[in-house]
């Protein structure tokens, strides 16, 4: 694990894949790409140490993640942590988890707690999941925020992620695949964090350059009927590769509005009436 990280900082990873370029606007400013809400119950796993963690002297930081980034359920190996966690150093996911991603000011995401399941794990033995928006909308690009980590030091490592949507109606549609890159295998995240920590040790690291990361990765999306959900699949390369998805933007063109006490009253009414004139 060492050696992996000494050689992500050494230059090993030079080779950068060209980012996915999406049209801007006629007017030549990037549309905004504003955290997609998604429910709970999509994500999967925690794999962030929570800065207010207990380095318990028998189990260290086990307790406090279900997953890693290195060893998935197993807990071995690496993975995140909050800023916070090691005194005295900004090292760490940031406070919150809003931030606005380093490669493109127009996009912003919102990480879930790093108390519960923050995380959707993806690997061999769980190929795919289905990420739920807390309410429907109809977009024109969706970004992922994703991670993988195999030891391989390409930017775009770790096999392709397939997306399909599926709409409100019950149809489906299935977008260009695309390649999350390795946690340490390309400067070009969206956000660094410094540092990572092995729960099962309690040994916490830090790193220049800003590695580990997470990475931003743009699909085009018809914007032609509401989302409800989005099913993501991953196809591990090698086969021991872990990835994962901590959260999703878009640039919203229109959203479902929830049914309030309001328009529940409204339609009441108007069946009232309708009787009325009936009798």
């Amino acid at each position: 694990m060492t050696a992996r990280r000494l050689n992500a900082l050494n230059g090993i990873t030079s080779r950068l894949a060209a980012p996915l370029l999406l049209a801007a606007a006629s007017t030549g400013v990037p549309a905004a790409q504003t955290p997609v809400a998604l429910t709970p119950d999509s994500f999967t796993q925690d794999m962030v140490v929570e800065a207010g963690a207990a380095n318990d002297t028998a189990t260290h930081y086990s307790a406090a993640v279900s997953a890693t980034m290195d060893g998935g359920a197993a807990k071995a190996g690496a993975t995140f942590f909050e800023k916070g966690l090691l005194a005295g150093s900004a090292a760490g996911l940031p406070a919150g988890g809003f931030f606005t991603s380093r490669q493109d000011p127009s996009i912003t995401f919102q990480l879930q707690p790093y108390t519960q399941n923050n995380a959707v794990l993806l690997n061999a033995a769980n190929p795919s999941a289905t990420l739920t928006l807390a309410q429907p909308g109809t977009y024109r690009t969706l970004f992922f925020l994703t991670a993988s980590s195999d030891g391989v030091m390409t930017s775009a490592s770790g096999g392709p992620f397939t997306t399909t949507l599926n709409y409100a109606d019950g149809s489906h549609l299935q977008l260009a695949p695309f390649r999350s890159s390795d946690w340490f295998g390309s400067p070009r995240f969206a956000v660094g964090t410094g540092g990572d920590v092995a729960p099962l040790t309690g040994v916490v690291q830090t790193f220049a350059d800003n590695f580990p990361g997470l990475y931003e990765n743009g699909v085009a999306v018809p914007p032609v009927m509401p989302i409800s959900s989005v099913t993501v699949q991953f196809e591990p390369q090698p086969a021991n590769t872990n990835a994962a998805v901590f959260a999703v933007s878009g640039d919203l063109v229109s959203q479902t509005p929830e049914p309030s006490s309001s328009t529940f009253f409204a339609a009441s009414v108007g069946v009232l009436l309708r009787r009325r004139r009936r009798q």
